[in-house]
């Protein structure tokens, strides 16, 4: 007799009860004693529950290979690896600088023997983060590396005499360290894929990466050695990838752009981070030289094929007994963006001059000043769940160049951190041209539009390797459009302050903009939702908006009619608020936008 067991039983009691028929059926004579203390309730109980602990891994494992409800982090790590995806880390904050400094007179001028060349590395601190300049200062040029003219320059008098100049400049500075890393490479490490992971999990950049001959080193290599051409190993997307493109320095040219040009490489790595945000660097798939197999060959008068089936097409391997040296940086995240004039102490001056006075010259460095005459922004820690999800659903049609609206998304928010990432960025499409809007986050951790002019060029440039010839592209800050809440509610008379207070908790998890884009709207119905399932709201008598301008907030208005012009209060007739391409709705300040006015229920009003 054919017997049949429930497969579409899956929770504890069904899968008990399913249990219970089954023996009742077929084995009616053997099993009879089914209380609750009996041995066979025992058994089936621990089946039950077996079987439900499995069911709930499987579902839990298949959940984890979806897009849409993964909820571990290195799922989605693993599904954008799959698309082919690098995750971006934390990103720095970046900032303009003022720098001044006292220089002696020399005649009816300034001594320009002692007029110095701040140079790019130089670090300043403030709020206990570490900033360092990106480019050489020169205070006797009246210019900056853009061609503008930055520098003021003020005499000092004693009396009727000029004791000096104070000469000011301005520079960008960019949150983060410097630090070399280095591993030496043993016989036993030379292997296919040989990978390094750094010590930290702040790294913003890897910004040079070189091999040297020989172990046991006692100090790290020098700026020159970093920039050595012939020690040099070159970040790509992919390994398959031979060819970088680098700055040729054979190029004549004067100009502060520097002439780059393609060059192809067997010395290449690619970069990754994993979901604890450790940066790992894995090299080429080569373990032998050509040299090695001919001398392999003469010593032993054979040729072992596998050595040219270990091709060169995904780079090569360090080789044994050198060392490897990671110039890298590290920092940033959200807390990084600092107020103005925050930064105003020297850490470490590189300052190069020609004067032969020993003397003047330590007074020369110390006078130099630096505040920061703009707020750091765009300072971003790892992506969250949800941030997470989105950029890996826009990547997959990608393919590295800009086709459709999507691509670009997606290379804009890949963009190398160390040049400052968009908290916020949408594209559109208006009159034939893509129109890229982007937010950052100020000190606060709130959304900000005042974004800074470097991190619009950063974009512009890098975009502008991937974008269609035909493409005209315009990059500029997106529009924060700020709104209030105030609810009307009904309330159980028991625990009323707690039921206000999971109001006020689950109406902002619903509303924060880190689970929303800009351009996307807000439905109403999804909030009343959030506040109709909790415990002891008994009824939601009204739920009104305002758009609020102003002040602490940004001067944007909401696009839909206002019921009442005075108050701002918004036309949600529609269900909706409405958000442009080019905008998102914020909650900027929740312990105040939420209003919450109770009524309590029956039982008090009676009593």
């Amino acid at each position: 007799m054919a017997r049949n067991f429930d497969y579409a039983k899956r929770d504890f009691a069904q899968l008990r009860d399913e249990q219970f028929r089954y023996i009742q059926r077929y084995y009616p004579d053997i099993a009879q004693n089914f209380q609750d203390g009996s041995i066979l309730s025992l058994l089936i109980d621990l089946n039950a529950g077996i079987a439900d602990q499995l069911h709930y891994h499987i579902d839990r494992s298949l959940q984890e290979t979806v897009l849409d409800f993964a909820q571990q982090r290195g799922s989605l790590y693993n599904i954008a690896k799959t698309y082919g995806l690098k995750i971006p880390t934390r990103s720095a904050s970046v900032c303009v600088a003022e720098f001044s400094i006292e220089v002696p007179p020399r005649g009816d001028s300034e001594d320009t023997r002692y007029t110095p060349i701040l140079k790019a590395g130089s670090s300043f601190t403030g709020n206990d983060f570490t900033f360092e300049l990106l480019s050489d200062i020169d205070f006797r040029s009246s210019f900056n590396i853009e061609g503008e003219v930055d520098r003021t320059k003020i005499p000092n008098f004693n009396g009727n005499t000029i004791q000096s100049y104070t000469i000011t400049k301005q520079g960008i500075l960019v949150n983060g360290e410097t630090k070399v890393f280095s591993q030496s490479v043993l016989d036993a490490d030379v292997e296919p894929f040989f990978s390094i992971t750094l010590p930290e999990t702040n790294v913003l950049s890897v910004d040079s990466v070189i091999l040297k001959d020989g172990l046991n080193f006692n100090s790290n290599p020098s700026r020159q050695e970093f920039n050595n051409s012939e020690l040099k190993w070159y970040e790509v997307n992919s390994l398959a990838e031979d060819k970088v493109f680098v700055e040729n320095s054979n190029s004549n040219s004067n100009s502060s752009v520097k002439e780059g040009k393609y060059i192809k490489t067997e010395n290449r790595f690619i970069k990754e981070f994993t979901p604890e945000n450790f940066c790992v660097l894995t090299f080429g798939s080569k373990t032998n030289e050509s040299e090695d197999i001919l001398e392999d060959f003469v010593r032993n008068g054979t040729i072992d094929l596998r050595n040219f089936i270990d091709n060169v097409s995904l780079g090569k391997t360090p080789p044994a007994n050198s060392t490897i040296f990671v110039k890298y940086r590290i920092g940033g995240g959200q807390d990084s963006n600092v107020r103005k004039n925050v930064i105003n102490n020297v850490d470490n001056a590189i300052l190069a001059m020609d004067g032969p006075d020993e003397e003047i010259k330590e007074e020369v460095r110390g006078s130099l000043e630096v505040a920061n005459i703009t707020p750091a922004v765009g300072g971003k820690d790892q992506p969250t769940l949800e941030e997470l999800r989105n950029y890996i659903s826009y990547n997959f049609s990608s393919q590295n160049r800009a086709v459709t609206l999507d691509d670009y998304k997606v290379i804009a928010q890949s963009m190398p951190s160390k040049f400052g990432s968009p908290t916020k960025l949408s594209v559109s499409e208006n009159q034939n041209k893509v129109q890229i809007k982007i937010l950052t986050k100020d000190a606060n951790g709130k959304l900000n539009n005042l974004v800074s002019s470097t991190i619009q060029n950063n974009l512009a440039n890098y975009i502008s390797r991937y974008r269609n010839i035909n493409d005209y592209v315009e990059i500029g800050p997106g529009q924060i459009v700020d709104f209030s809440i105030s609810i009307d509610v009904t309330i159980s008379p028991e625990n009323q302050t707690e039921i206000i207070s999971e109001i006020i908790s689950s109406v902002q998890n619903e509303l924060v903009t880190d689970k929303r884009e800009m351009g996307d709207d807000i439905f109403l119905g999804n909030v009343n939702k959030v506040i109709s399932n909790i415990d002891g709201v008994l009824n939601i008598r009204d739920v009104r908006y305002f758009n609020k301008v102003g002040g602490d907030y940004s001067e944007n208005e909401i696009s839909q009619p206002y019921l009442n012009p005075s108050t701002r209060e918004i036309d949600t007739s529609d269900g909706v608020l409405f958000a442009d391409s080019n905008e998102i709705l914020q909650l900027k300040f929740p312990e105040r936008d939420i209003i919450v006015n109770p009524k309590l229920g029956q039982t008090e009003r009676q009593s």
